[in-house]
């Protein structure tokens, strides 16, 4: 496999992995994509490797011999030097409780064997990124916190420079806890408006496309506090959003706002002194942070750095979240993909297998009936043999759907059970209402007029349905549920298809519909 080639090195990756063949090709992948990476074949051998450097980011096997990956990350978490470095873990396995075990150790991503190298590298890439944010935070902790010093004795008077101090690293800190965008806001925005004594304060999110302001958040004093100092007003022609486009800060008090038509406006609507801050995101205006004391007085210098700086961590926090987003709806999007038949577009055959054991567990506790139905399309090879196997994919993809518009409750399942066999799961379902369902849906495929001239049952093609329906008992497996729908199919093929049998406690009974 070739892989585009980049010379500069972008992060150190430590890989972790006792079977060569894996070990060999993510090193090529990585080293592919610019990566500088170290790789090591046992849990000791990893140990001393971050001893001896630290890497960015370790991919890290679960199952190895002697040490494996969860005391691995228990042990360099356990360690302040070692515990920030994200660790994500590299399984054969696609376990829940795998999974749920690898983020309570200490990981912050998994990976199932056999590898996709996008999703490999997205979820690199995605972990690499976080980590220069962080660094950047730290950045602009440090810089802050050089600033506070350097002016402890003008500030005095104002505030308890270490009480700034802490206060404010406690706003920066509390912004980044989170990565749901609502709470960043209404953590950030809170915290904003106690550190710096505030009357009101508002996020404000810039829409380029309708050109107008919108409020995404709010800090009020009091229910009786005026707000919106711009959000209503034309953006077009406006001086305080043009300069916040520009990247400006913006100081307005009373005086200021008289000077001109529009601040006269502003200064009627809201009085005091307002500090607006841009929030850019990607070198693009995203929004800002708008800050109001109604007692007019003028803005310290150390308060509009703090402002500064505080807009500038909520950046970074919001491109985090986003970004985080976009990796929740991918993860999302791989799961859903992994469960779908790619033909058909109903469930898959695993999805079908979770979802009994599922159901059956709760028929069980509930004492409730579970129903299935199977769906067999008649004479299906022969369809194959006669029009071909491309027509044979569109007529699976047209029954699967037709099915899918009868069975519609949210916890029933439509899936592929195997070749041209469609199953049905249906919960708290008995057998009455699961031979009403199935003959809906027999009539429904048959309404599809789809021609089938190589079939004994009908000119056009149909289904046979088995269906069965129980109360699962203590030790009884899941397994009976199918077979006994199973057995219902064949005698409603065995009686001449197109028709629909019940599997009852004593006897099969076919119903010709």
């Amino acid at each position: 496999m070739n892989f585009p080639q980049i010379s500069e090195a972008k992060a150190e990756i430590l890989l972790v992995d006792d079977q060569p063949d894996a070990l060999r090709l993510l090193s090529i992948m990585l080293n592919s994509q610019g990566y500088r990476v170290h790789r090591v074949a046992s849990g000791s051998a990893a140990i001393k490797a971050v001893q001896q450097q630290i890497p960015d980011l370790i991919l890290l096997d679960i199952r190895m011999a002697g040490m494996d990956g969860y005391e691995v990350c228990q042990r360099l978490k356990a360690h302040e030097a070692t515990q920030d470095i994200p660790i994500i873990f590299l399984s054969a396995l696609n376990d829940t409780l795998d999974k749920v075990k690898a983020f309570n150790v200490g990981g912050v991503d998994y990976v199932t064997k056999p590898f996709e190298f996008a999703e490999v590298l997205a979820r690199v890439e995605n972990q690499i990124q976080i980590c220069l944010l962080r660094k950047q935070l730290q950045g602009k902790n440090g810089e802050l916190h050089q600033e506070i010093q350097r002016r402890k004795q003008s500030e005095h008077s104002l505030m308890n420079q270490a009480q700034k101090e802490q206060a404010l690293n406690r706003v920066i800190q509390e912004i980044h806890k989170s990565m749901d965008l609502g709470t960043v806001f209404f953590t950030a925005i809170s915290e904003i408006g106690k550190l710096l004594r505030l009357d009101f304060a508002t996020i404000m999110n810039y829409s380029p496309q309708q050109q107008i302001w919108l409020p995404v958040a709010e800090y009020r004093q009091s229910s009786e506090t005026e707000s919106h100092l711009y959000a209503s007003l034309p953006d077009e022609g406006n001086p305080i959003t043009a300069k916040l486009k520009g990247g400006e800060i913006i100081c307005l008090d009373n005086a200021g706002l008289l000077k001109d038509n529009i601040h006269s406006t502003l200064a009627k609507r809201s009085t005091g002194s307002w500090l607006i801050v841009p929030l850019e995101v990607n070198h693009q205006v995203w929004g800002s942070l708008s800050l109001l004391r109604q007692q007019p007085s003028p803005w310290q210098e150390m308060e509009v750095r703090s402002a500064e700086a505080l807009a500038s961590q909520l950046a970074i926090a919001i491109q985090q979240a986003e970004l985080y987003q976009k990796l929740q709806l991918a993860n999302q999007e791989l799961g859903r993909l992994a469960t779908l038949d790619g033909l058909t577009q109903v469930a898959n055959r695993r999805k079908f297998d979770e979802c009994l054991e599922s159901q059956w567990r709760e028929a069980r506790r509930e004492q409730s009936y579970l129903g299935m139905i199977l769906c067999d399309v008649d004479h299906f090879k022969n369809y194959n043999d006669s029009y071909g196997h491309l027509a044979g994919d569109d007529c699976l993809k047209a029954v699967a759907q037709a099915i899918n518009q009868v069975v519609k409750r949210p916890d029933d399942l439509v899936a592929r059970y195997g070749g041209e066999e469609l199953a049905v799961i249906l919960p708290r379902t008995a057998l009455n209402g699961a031979a009403h369902i199935a003959e809906a849906i027999r009539r429904q495929v048959y309404k599809l007029q789809i021609p089938h001239n190589a079939s004994t049952a009908a000119d056009v093609v149909t289904l046979s349905l088995g269906i069965a329906s129980f109360i699962p008992q203590a030790e009884q497996p899941p397994q009976d549920l199918v077979n006994q729908a199973d057995k219902a199919l064949y005698q409603a093929k065995a009686a001449g298809r197109n028709r629909l049998a019940l599997y009852g406690l004593a006897s099969i009974t076919s119903y010709v519909a």
